[in-house]
């Protein structure tokens, strides 16, 4: 589920003459043509709360009003399909934009408010933007209060002191239609989707970007997983050689089921299986499911190839399942085919390890979907961090010679890593802007070096000659840095947004 973070400067979600419209610049969002309520800028209006339609005032769980502005609703993105993705706005808050703004002597004066805005899009592909709202960098923590596991619990909700609305105003989407809360009216052609479609809903004009350890190159990234283990000392040295011995090129992601390469790995992907991948140091929350199948001695479906590629499986040719014959023709009769469903049958709707009880349950809720201005669960169904109701296809395989081109255009770019994740190992990431990407960029500007808070050493650090990217490493951190360090990612995104050194 790796992320993407868009600092904008103009956005507009208008795909074709048929879609309504979003509009963003640096510190505003207006409503061209119905949408996001009308002159909502980032701080709080002198308005009373409700006042705008899409205006969150209440929260259930949370005790008083928000301490922050939040609106959230619909944009209409095509009206013949009546397609619809679902926002929420986040407002930077008060008390630190106005540390941050110049004085207004009068209502008269002309005044820019240059509050950044940012964009977040979590991966999947397929899965929902408010599991970050919920676990990384929203403006409330969850947890619950009382009652004995396995009963309704309350929900309670609290301020967020590392919360991203310290430093923006945060707008978090749920992309492509069918993901998180949201939906088509025709889910037979709009949930067959690629990485075209999901993008023609979103076209961005940015003033940067960052990505959290992300999926770059399939070879890069899937074949640095064994490499992070036997760097960790999980893996004894005679395994590890008899591994490479098996698999020319250090080639490990896609071995066919049942060569010497699948077999040589089977039994170490089984025994690291139960290590949280996403974050290493933390614990694995198990699967109740899969628990009780394992008791009983089923085997998951599936579950081979899961253990031996997963986040790659859903990469390989045949992964996941098609659609119906008579599905998959109407989708092709609309310009949408070839895609699978990446979740579900693989996966589920939860990734290994990771625990999403308060989500699962505050976002089911009828009164939390109401409060969030989401269609109830009987109109879309109950919401998951990442649907299966897409037929996804997956057209970017190499997103290396993307990045070269964005850095070429003049745009700021933070490529930022956990170093405990074994998902999409910082090592990858490394050794792809070290090696593809190398000429391009022009090479470091130095060796790496460290990069501190209050003292301490947070991470390691270096810019790119050519176009300045960032690459920075977070100390002690997973697959979601800012669910692992918060801290640390707020400090991070800080001096990202103000163009500062680490």
């Amino acid at each position: 589920m790796a992320a993407v973070l868009a600092l904008l400067m103009a956005a507009a979600a208008r795909p074709s003459a048929e879609a309504g419209g979003l509009l963003l610049t640096a510190s505003r969002v207006q409503e061209p043509a119905g949408g996001l309520g009308d002159g909502a800028a980032a701080t709080h209006s002198e308005q009373p709360c409700g006042s705008e339609p899409d205006e969150i005032c209440s929260l259930p769980g949370l005790e008083g009003a928000p301490h922050v502005r939040l609106r959230s609703g619909y944009i209409t993105v095509s009206e013949v399909s009546d397609r619809q993705l679902w926002y929420l706005v986040a407002d930077q808050e008060q008390q630190q934009q106005q540390q941050q703004q110049p004085s207004r002597e009068s209502e008269d004066d002309e005044y820019e408010d240059d509050t950044p805005v940012l964009l977040w899009l979590t991966g999947g592909p397929g899965c929902s933007s408010l599991d970050a709202f919920i676990y990384e960098h929203g403006p409330f923590k969850l947890a619950f209060k009382g009652g004995p596991a396995g009963q309704q619990r309350q929900v309670e909700l609290t301020p967020n002191p590392f919360s991203w609305t310290k430093v923006a105003t945060v707008i978090y989407v749920d992309s492509p239609a069918g993901a998180g809360m949201s939906y088509s009216g025709r889910p037979d052609v709009d949930y067959h989707t690629n990485d075209e479609y999901t993008i023609a809903d979103l076209i961005t004009f940015l003033k940067g970007y960052a990505v959290g350890n992300p999926v770059t190159d399939d070879n890069v990234d899937g074949n640095a997983q064994l490499h992070f283990a036997a760097d960790m000392g999980y893996l004894d040295p005679p395994t590890w050689a008899d591994i490479r011995a098996a698999c020319p090129g250090d080639v490990f992601w896609n071995a066919t089921p049942g060569s010497e390469c699948w077999d040589a790995q089977a039994p170490v992907k089984d025994a690291l299986w139960d290590l949280n991948w996403y974050d290493v140091l933390d614990t694995c929350a198990r699967d109740p499911e899969e628990d009780d199948l394992a008791s009983r001695g089923v085997a998951a479906a599936s579950s081979a190839a899961r253990r031996s590629f997963w986040p790659f499986t859903v990469r390989l040719a045949g992964a996941g399942e098609g659609a119906a014959p008579q599905a998959a023709a109407r989708a092709e009769a609309a310009g949408r085919s070839g895609g699978r469903k990446l979740w579900g049958p693989w996966l589920r709707h939860v990734a290994p390890c990771l625990d999403r009880t308060v989500a699962l349950d505050w976002l089911n809720r009828e009164d939390v979907r109401s409060a969030l201005h989401a269609a109830p669960a009987s109109v879309i169904g109950g919401w998951q961090p990442c649907s299966d109701e897409l037929y996804y296809r997956l057209d970017t395989a190499e997103l290396v010679p993307m990045h070269e081109r964005l850095v070429a255009a003049g745009l700021r770019v933070m490529v930022y890593s956990g170093d405990h994740d074994m998902v999409v190992p910082h090592t990858g990431t490394r050794a792809w802007l070290y090696g593809m990407a190398a000429k391009r960029l022009g090479g470091p500007e130095g060796p790496l070096r460290a990069w501190l808070m209050d003292g301490q050493v947070a991470g390691f650090t270096t810019r790119f000659r050519r176009g300045g990217l960032l690459f920075a490493t977070v100390k002690g951190a997973g697959h979601m840095v800012p669910q692992s360090k918060p801290a640390q990612a707020l400090h991070l995104l800080g001096t990202f947004l103000q163009n500062r050194e680490l």
